[in-house]
């Protein structure tokens, strides 16, 4: 028969592991998360630095124009 000590100590290791499954299992999610939206981000930044280069190349055309 177990004693209660061993039994305590069991429950708390399973504890421990349950938490670090959840840790993990949440990291894995964002992880996911973050794979499906990187090319969503990099199109928004590729937009973002083509209308600085527009704004910028209309600056320079207008402080030449006329």
């Amino acid at each position: 028969m177990r004693s209660n000590a061993e039994t305590e100590k069991f429950v708390a290791e399973q504890r421990k592991l349950i938490a670090e499954q959840s840790k993990l299992q949440a990291e894995t999610l964002k992880i996911g998360r973050d794979r499906v939206l990187a090319p969503l981000s990099i199109g928004f930044v590729g937009m973002a630095a083509a209308a600085a280069f527009f704004g910028a190349g209309a600056a320079f055309v207008k402080l030449l124009g006329p």
